[in-house]
C-alpha cells in the first residue's frame, strides 16, 4: 500500500491512495519560516523524519513530494521521490480545507508567506550587494585611469615631502 507525503506552510501531511489524510506533522508556529527556508535549502527537517518513521511501519511505499535527492532518504528503505505527487495535488486543490487541520487561518498563512518572501528578498539583496561590491572594486582597480593615478600619486607625494623638508625654513620665514 502506498502513501503520499507533501508539505506546505503548516507542516507535513500524508494521504493514502484514496486521498484521505492519514497523518499530519505541524511545524511549531514560531518556527514555520525557518522550517520552510530549511526545506527550500534542501535540508531534511525533524518533522519530515518523524512522519516518515511513523508511516514506514504501515506502508509499503512512501512517495514524497520533495526538492531533495533520493540519497537524502537513504536511511529509509521504502521512500521514493515524486514531484508532484498525488498528496501535493490534493493539498493544493483543497488548501482552505487543510489549513484548518493545521490550525492556521488564511491571515496566518499569508503572513507566514510574507515573512518567507521578505527573508528571501533580504538574502538575494545581500548576495547582489556582495557581487556588486566585488565587481565595482575590481572594475575600478582594473581601469587605466586608476592605475595611472595610483602610479602618479606616489611620486608626487614623495616630491612634495622633499620640497617641504628642503624649504621648511623658507616657508616659516614667509609666514
Amino acid at each position: 500500500m502506498d502513501c503520499y507525503v507533501t508539505y506546505f506552510i503548516g507542516g507535513f501531511i500524508a494521504f493514502n491512495a484514496d486521498e484521505e489524510v492519514i497523518k499530519i506533522k505541524p511545524f511549531p508556529n514560531d518556527k514555520i519560516v525557518s522550517k520552510i527556508i530549511s526545506l527550500e535549502n534542501k535540508k531534511v527537517v525533524s518533522e519530515e523524519i518523524e512522519i516518515i518513521e511513523e508511516l514506514e511501519k504501515n506502508f509499503d511505499r512512501i512517495i514524497i513530494e520533495s526538492n531533495k535527492k533520493t540519497s537524502d532518504y537513504n536511511r529509509f528503505e521504502n521512500v521514493e521521490i515524486q514531484t508532484p505527487n498525488l498528496g501535493g495535488e490534493v493539498l493544493r486543490e483543497n488548501l482552505d480545507k487543510y489549513l484548518s487541520e493545521f490550525d492556521l487561518s488564511k491571515e496566518e498563512f499569508v503572513e507566514n508567506y510574507r515573512k518567507i518572501s521578505l527573508y528571501k528578498m533580504k538574502e538575494l539583496s545581500k548576495s547582489e550587494d556582495k557581487h556588486l561590491r566585488i565587481s565595482q572594486t575590481s572594475r575600478i582597480e582594473q581601469s587605466p585611469l586608476f592605475r595611472t593615478l595610483s602610479l602618479s600619486i606616489s611620486p608626487m607625494t614623495f616630491f612634495l615631502i622633499r620640497v617641504e623638508h628642503r624649504y621648511e625654513l623658507f616657508f616659516l620665514l614667509l609666514s
